[in-house]
């Protein structure tokens, strides 16, 4: 699997971004996560993911930043 543009590769570990960060996460089955912000659910924020490895298909192996979205007042 190739990292396409935007994509970072992850090795395990610390989360690589801050914990309001807003990604989208690839996983080692080649899943996506698409659109959430590293929570849970649909504002999901980099704090929430599991980013150490431990030999799942749920391991993130990749990683983009996504525009941060404006808050609704």
């Amino acid at each position: 699997m190739g990292i396409e543009r935007g994509w970072i590769t992850h090795g395990g570990g610390k989360r690589p971004v801050a914990p309001d960060t807003p990604v989208e996460v690839r996983h080692r089955s080649g899943e996506e996560s698409g659109s959430y912000m590293a929570h849970y659910g649909n504002d999901a924020r980099a704090c929430c993911w599991a980013w150490k490895h431990v030999g799942d298909p749920g391991d993130i192996v990749a990683y983009r930043v996504l525009p941060a979205t404006p808050k609704e007042s």
